[in-house]
């Protein structure tokens, strides 16, 4: 369904109480996650979420026992990692979706919580080229400083914006580093990269007892791992 729609979202919903569902499972974005709350609350139908459109932890008590997430919140995570882990004092947040906003706003408040305020500098973009455009801009006017990169774009378009930093002769690679935030590192295929220049950090979920290994020529796989949810997030340093 239509999520994003209100009068469809009301009528799907509807629709499916009445015949007879005893679970809904979907991709809900995020302006539509209360209503959908609200109704499994109300009519204590479970919900499945497949995709992650809010940390749980943030979602009224009253409601969370209607409600099943696929995947864990990043939001700690991610938090982690700038605040602790990298002691980033600026981050660029690249999204090119509006789903991406309740993230930010997550990231935003959690960092708050902790009485650390890196400067955090969320840019929307309409697709990989004008990513690059905006990075070089950044790259540019801000000569001296590394750039932190928090890229919440699809991964395909992502390994494209990656593999074109890596590319440009012109670009002194290691001011960069890119964080990516979903839990498929998998997707940009790391195993490509025979050599780099850039930092990426990205996020995995593995079986208990599993490892994930990259080997790729000249390249140092570093693990770094934490509880936070129990994630595990691995960083992977490209030469």
């Amino acid at each position: 369904m239509h999520s994003y729609v209100y009068v469809s979202l009301l009528t799907s919903v509807c629709s499916l109480l009445s015949a007879g569902a005893i679970t809904v499972i979907g991709d809900i974005r995020p302006t539509a996650l209360d209503t959908v709350l609200d109704y499994a609350h109300d009519t204590q139908i479970p919900v499945i979420l497949i995709n992650n459109p809010a940390d749980p932890s943030e979602v009224d008590d009253t409601r969370q026992s209607m409600q099943v997430y696929m995947e864990p919140s990043l939001t700690p995570t991610i938090v982690e990692m700038v605040n602790n882990i990298y002691t980033w004092e600026r981050v660029y947040y690249i999204y090119d979706s509006l789903d991406a906003f309740p993230r930010i706003e997550q990231i935003h408040d959690t960092l708050h919580k902790m009485y650390f305020t890196p400067d955090v500098q969320p840019y929307a973009v309409s697709n990989a080229q004008s990513c690059v455009q905006l990075l070089m801009s950044i790259y540019v006017n801000n000569r001296g400083y590394d750039i932190r990169v928090i890229l919440d774009i699809e991964p395909e378009k992502a390994k494209w914006v990656i593999d074109y930093v890596i590319q440009d002769k012109d670009i002194y690679k290691i001011r960069f580093h890119f964080m990516l935030p979903y839990l498929s590192m998998r997707a940009i295929h790391l195993e490509s990269y025979h050599t780099g220049g850039v930092n990426i950090t990205g996020f995995e979920i593995l079986e208990d007892g599993k490892s994930m290994q990259y080997t790729r020529k000249n390249a140092k796989p570093v693990m770094v791992s934490g509880k936070l949810d129990v994630i595990i997030y691995r960083m992977i340093w490209l030469f």
